[in-house]
């Protein structure tokens, strides 16, 4: 709610989402973690386009990027009216 506020009040603030997962494992490192938790990531960067929060969300990270987490990236910003 304090990002929501400066943006709204002050014209001011960035809000990053970041879904990057790492851990101890050497065998089951960042790649294995990131695989289970993928469909999860997923589903929430793509509700954004159906949330009032979609107009505070300025910049999405995310590990081991594909095609797939590009567009749905990318998709948001047609939802926000940044791309023509």
């Amino acid at each position: 709610n304090n990002i929501k506020d400066k943006i709204e009040n002050e014209s001011k603030g960035i809000f990053v989402l970041q879904a990057q997962l790492t851990d101890k494992n050497l065998i089951f490192g960042p790649f294995s973690k990131e695989k289970t938790e993928e469909l999860i990531i997923s589903n929430k960067i793509n509700s954004f386009k159906d949330s009032e929060d979609l107009k505070y969300l300025n910049v999405i990270m995310r590990d081991f990027l594909n095609i797939n987490k590009c567009e749905e990236i990318i998709n948001l910003n047609y939802y926000k009216n940044n791309c023509k």
